[in-house]
């Protein structure tokens, strides 16, 4: 995973910090969402459908991650954390 990589995807999440789920929209169809751990070790990976998903993380520990979309146009990655 390449934290650098930010390309033309402007994604929005909430909430931040969370602990069960995170809701993803963006103006295009998402096609794939992963989260990664700062190791950049995968955590999580499923296909998207549509402009708006909703992710589980409540089996995720505690800890900062990385929630890494792509759509059809380009892949965008942010931070987010798991407080509990």
């Amino acid at each position: 995973m390449n934290v650098g990589e930010n390309t033309a995807v402007n994604f929005t999440f909430y909430p931040n910090p969370s602990v069960d789920k995170i809701y993803i929209s963006n103006s295009h169809d998402i096609i794939g969402i992963e989260i990664f751990d700062l190791m950049g070790k995968s955590i999580l990976k499923k296909k998207g459908s549509g402009k708006s998903n909703t992710v589980d993380i409540s089996a995720i520990s505690i800890g900062n991650y990385f929630l890494k979309v792509t759509s059809h146009i380009g892949t965008s990655v942010k931070q987010f954390v798991v407080p509990r």
